[in-house]
């Protein structure tokens, strides 16, 4: 893995301490589930490109964005989603099944000038 996440300098940065705590999580298995997401990023902007070519082929489109999500904000947001989870007595998100999980891994945002240029044709 290129990138690294120190454990304090990360908690301390997203005020993470006590929800880590709480999450359940090993500091290890944040770490996998980051590398794991490293070694995928080429393959997960790459569909995101798709994704972002399909939809101007499809609409009349003013303005479109797209990215992908940093690898510490996954780590934040499955750490955040693992004290919420356990709360609510859901399985919290593993290696295994992140990319399933985490539903916000590409976004785009497309604007339209007027509702009526908007029309799905897939």
């Amino acid at each position: 893995m290129n990138e690294t996440i120190d454990k304090l300098s990360f908690l301390e940065k997203y005020h993470l301490d006590s929800t880590f705590l709480e999450s359940g999580y090993q500091w290890e298995e944040v770490v996998d589930m980051v590398g794991d997401y490293i070694q995928r990023e080429d393959s997960i902007k790459e569909a995101g490109n798709e994704l972002f070519n399909k939809m101007l082929s499809l609409t009349e489109i003013a303005y479109i964005k797209k990215r992908t999500k940093h690898f510490e904000h996954l780590a934040e947001k499955v750490i955040r989603k693992a004290f919420e989870n356990k709360r609510a007595n859901v399985k919290r998100i593993s290696v295994n099944d992140y990319l399933e999980r985490i539903t916000d891994l590409i976004g785009l945002r497309l604007i339209h000038v007027f509702k009526e240029d908007w029309s799905l044709k897939i």
